[in-house]
């Protein structure tokens, strides 16, 4: 996927180009986005945002395991304190 930021309106050929370049379909529900996307910077200024698959996922978002708790003392680097 690509997305080009362009400070004027895009030209024919470049929204011809970004018509033919297909879709990605995403693999974890299948829903499709387009392959080149063209953004200005006004439509970025006003809020406008490309089309992009979530950016947090199943896996990303599982929870961390605490490690289980050990029994072991630490190591005294320095025994004349001790």
């Amino acid at each position: 996927m690509g997305v080009l930021i362009t400070n004027i309106a895009p030209t024919p050929g470049m929204r011809s180009a970004a018509d033919h370049a297909g879709t990605y379909t995403w693999p974890v529900n299948g829903q499709g986005f387009p392959k080149i996307q063209l953004v200005t910077v006004s439509d970025l200024l006003s809020g406008k945002r490309p089309q992009m698959p979530p950016t947090l996922t199943p896996y990303i978002a599982a929870k961390r395991l605490k490690p289980p708790r050990s029994d072991q003392t630490s190591l005294d680097l320095n025994p004349a304190d001790g």
